[in-house]
């Protein structure tokens, strides 16, 4: 995962990338709690 956002950080802004990196943490956890 962070891999391919070091590979697409110059397409985007940075702030982008984090707001979709904390999205992403949160689906996880919200996937994994909801077992």
């Amino acid at each position: 995962m962070n891999v391919r956002i070091e590979e697409i950080k110059d397409d985007f802004p940075y702030d982008l990338l984090l707001i979709a990196d904390e999205a992403i943490e949160a689906i996880d956890k919200y996937l994994y709690d909801s077992d």
